[in-house]
């Protein structure tokens, strides 16, 4: 099960989620579907730390499937792709960074 944290600043005394932090991540799959819907864990983005097993996950590897509604898909094959050319193998990647605002553009486009 992978583990989901979202971290946020504050403006105006409300929260502001920035970024999507997923650990436990099975990289025997090609996708991973993650819930649009979840209570996650919340932390402030003070404590965010980028590090060497971490990595970025692009727009362009956010993907729909229709026929599993109220999720948003990850392409890990493609991630794999770009790890790999980095020199380094997926299993030292222990954490997936996503920009919360890519992860709703891809909710958006899935409701319209």
């Amino acid at each position: 099960m992978n583990d989901i944290t979202i971290y946020s600043d504050f403006i105006e005394y409300e929260k502001n989620p920035k970024l999507m932090v997923i650990r436990n991540i099975d990289w025997n799959n090609d996708f991973i579907y993650i819930p649009i819907d979840l209570p996650y864990r919340t932390e402030n983005i003070i404590d965010f730390s980028f590090d060497d097993s971490s990595i970025s996950v692009l727009i362009s590897d956010l993907v729909i499937n229709l026929t599993i509604s109220n999720h948003v898909g990850i392409n890990l094959s493609s991630i794999k792709s770009r790890i790999i050319e980095s020199g380094f193998q997926e299993n030292e990647v222990s954490k997936l960074i996503i920009r919360i605002v890519d992860f709703k553009e891809v909710i958006y486009i899935e409701r319209n």
